[in-house]
């Protein structure tokens, strides 16, 4: 502001809020286009995310099946095992008690 314009005297005059604030009434395109923009990307980033919880919901659901699925052959595999384990200590001890009676017979 220049000096000619600046007058102390007509400031002190006027209200408080007419020296300092002034608030145009008029809404200007680029305004409006920046709102409109703020709106579409904000719908854009839920549509996403929403899109992307889908898609990790679904997943979920696979891995949980896949989990399942594993669970049971991990379950039979162990039976298996369990049963072969069981098996070869039975037969281990066959061959044991062979070996006494062997041993009783050749050294008596």
């Amino acid at each position: 502001m220049s000096d000619a314009q600046f007058d102390p005297k007509r400031m002190t005059d006027q209200p408080f809020r007419q020296q300092h604030w002034h608030v145009d009434k008029s809404v200007s395109v680029g305004h409006l286009a920046t709102a409109l923009l703020l709106m579409l990307s904000l719908a854009t980033a839920v549509l996403v995310a929403d899109r992307r919880i889908e898609d990790n919901t679904a997943e979920i659901e696979k891995n949980h099946l896949r989990i399942i699925g594993l669970e049971t052959v991990y379950a039979a595999s162990n039976q298996r095992l369990e049963k072969d384990r069981n098996d070869l200590k039975n037969q281990l001890q066959r061959i044991e008690d062979k070996l006494n009676r062997y041993v009783e017979r050749e050294f008596k």
